[in-house]
């Protein structure tokens, strides 16, 4: 009969007996709470750690993500809108746009990203022969690579007469000749196998430069005469790929030239006439100047 330890209430204000069970179980929840406590707080630890070393992590590759997705978006839109061009609107834009380079280039770009996305080789090859004729060598050698290995892949003897012609425009314009003209006879090879006038003819303008870098002037004039006659008569011809306006004026600009060296200056005058009218009808636009065609005839206006 031991005395009951008391305690003193300060509610009721006055002394009460020990409950030990009560007290035991105060215990044991405070324990609980101390371990609830606990846990709570390594919980909160673990948040802080995860806040300040893994979110950022998360953040960063969520940005990433939108990044990405947003350029996804962009570059689909920009796709779309590449796909609703016309190639001929497309070569037209590229031939307005030539005393404006980067919005030529951008131009050329679309060209060449189109012609991929529908796997065209026809057209890769004709934008790759812009990109080549408005470049500067070496670039200008390796986009008429590029347009080689398109013509050789597509087993196309039309492209690989059009690629190859291109590649000696390239080799004529830094003086390699005789790598010019292995090109230029291949591309006739095909064109008269192909039957295919224009690329003939363009043949023979080309042999044509050739011979006159190598001073034979007289067999120069009869083949740029034989090639004027062939793209004036064909000036309203709109073919993609096909741009007789340019060679009727760069032949008749060889052809003056040549009358000049051997001593047909009285036919000149009616042909300078004949040029003034036509650059001033059909403009002059590049195949890097169809090799310098027009070199003798700046200032003459």
């Amino acid at each position: 009969n031991k005395k009951k330890k008391k305690y003193y209430d300060d509610k009721k204000k006055i002394f009460k007996p020990l409950d030990y069970k009560k007290l035991q179980a105060f215990d044991k929840n405070k324990k609980k709470k101390k371990k609830k406590l606990q846990y709570y707080c390594k919980i909160k630890v673990k948040n802080i750690i995860y806040f300040y070393y893994l979110y950022p992590m998360h953040s960063f590759r969520n940005i990433l993500i939108i990044i990405l997705s947003v350029g996804y978006i962009f570059c689909s839109a920009q796709d779309s809108e590449i796909v609703k061009l016309n190639f001929k609107t497309i070569e037209k834009k590229i031939d307005s746009l030539h005393n404006h380079p980067e919005k030529m280039w951008e131009m050329i770009n679309v060209y060449i990203k189109k012609s991929k996305i529908e796997n065209n080789y026809e057209t890769l090859v004709y934008a790759y022969r812009y990109a080549s004729n408005y470049s500067e060598y070496p670039k200008s050698l390796k986009y008429a690579d590029s347009a080689l290995l398109i013509g050789k892949k597509s087993n196309d003897k039309q492209l690989l007469t059009d690629a190859y012609l291109n590649r000696s425009i390239v080799f004529m314009n830094q003086a390699y000749y005789s790598k010019a003209l292995d090109d230029i006879l291949i591309a006739n090879k095909y064109s008269i196998e192909l039957k295919d006038d224009y690329n003939i003819y363009k043949t023979i303008y080309y042999i044509a430069q050739n011979k006159i870098y190598l001073g034979l002037y007289e067999e120069a004039n009869k083949e740029l005469e034989i090639c004027l006659k062939y793209f004036k008569n064909n000036l309203k011809n709109k073919d993609l790929g096909k741009n007789f306006e340019m060679y009727y004026l760069y032949s008749l600009m060889s052809y003056i030239d040549s009358n000049t060296k051997i001593g047909k200056q009285k036919e000149n005058k009616i042909n300078w006439q004949l040029l003034r009218f036509s650059v001033g009808k059909y403009g002059l636009t590049d195949e890097k100047n169809a090799v310098r065609g027009e070199s003798s005839f700046i200032g003459w206006n």
